[in-house]
């Protein structure tokens, strides 16, 4: 049987989402639990495929892994997550042999930005005027539609050799959440760091380091530009999408509920991020929903 996982993960516990030798990834820690599952099945036979790489610090609430296994969703699933730390599955879809989790209809990233980054040149958090917020969330909101649509991001990502640099952005929009400004920015399939460095260039012409024209100009190659890249922890890839197909949420069992719990109490950003994973979740076993302020839904 072939089935499709939505994956989530603390992206600050790993050394990225791909496998590297001699590093702690997403999906190394995976493969070793997919392993013990399924009796030391030779890794081939397992077929193990991702929808989309991320890099060290970048975390996520919907990537999806597939993978063949030869029992239930429900008991390997279980077994997964009982094996799994700083990882979770949430839901699952069984597919047939021919799906491809690369070959999404969409992916969806957010940013949540510290207000405290407005104002500072460096982009790292510090003491901060709040005439900087106000003032940097209105030229926020007043150039974000500059990037959505098809454009050459050539200037706005590491690119990769053989890579298309030619992009379209489906939405890119951004709301407030407390000490966050958070961005949702969604297109087909993204480059390398491509994310980052547009928040980078957001926050650049925010901050008055660039202007108008400069991105402008920047996005159709007339000049090298070279903007900074927003940091890595307050990155999440959101969710991956395709067509006609339903994932079902699985129940939470009592470690993850205690791990959802315990990071609720931290940091806001943590708080954050953990709150939602807890949304991710079916909401049918209360019972080990107990210390979470109610169900999953």
């Amino acid at each position: 049987m072939k089935i499709a996982l939505k994956v989530a993960y603390n992206g600050q516990a790993f050394h990225g989402s791909q496998r590297q030798p001699g590093q702690r990834t997403v999906e190394g820690d995976f493969i070793k639990a997919i392993t013990e599952i399924e009796n030391n099945k030779p890794l081939p036979q397992f077929h193990f495929q991702a929808a989309s790489r991320t890099d060290t610090g970048v975390s996520a609430l919907g990537n999806v892994f597939c993978m063949d296994i030869d029992m239930s969703p429900s008991g390997f699933i279980n077994a997964l997550n009982s094996r799994l730390n700083d990882a979770w599955v949430c839901a699952y879809a069984e597919v047939g042999q021919d799906f491809n989790p690369r070959f999404a209809e969409s992916r969806e990233y957010r940013y949540y930005l510290p207000k405290d980054l407005l104002g500072n040149t460096d982009l790292t958090t510090g003491p901060h005027k709040y005439s900087h917020v106000v003032d940097g969330m209105y030229k926020i909101q007043s150039v974000l539609d500059l990037f959505t649509g098809q454009h050459d991001f050539t200037n706005f990502c590491r690119l990769e050799a053989g890579r298309n640099p030619i992009r379209c952005i489906e939405c890119f929009n951004s709301f407030d959440e407390g000490a966050f400004i958070v961005f949702k920015i969604a297109a087909q399939s993204f480059l390398w760091h491509m994310v980052r460095k547009i928040i980078g260039a957001v926050v650049m012409y925010s901050n008055e380091e660039v202007s108008l024209e400069d991105l402008k100009r920047g996005l159709d190659r007339d000049i090298d530009f070279n903007p900074k890249m927003a940091p890595a922890r307050y990155l999440v890839l959101w969710d991956v999408a395709y067509p006609g197909l339903d994932f079902r949420r699985v129940n939470i069992i009592k470690k993850t509920g205690c791990q959802i719990r315990d990071a609720i109490s931290r940091a806001e950003y943590s708080s954050l991020f953990f709150r939602e994973l807890k949304m991710r979740f079916s909401a049918d076993n209360e019972t080990n929903w107990s210390g979470l302020g109610g169900s999953g839904r």
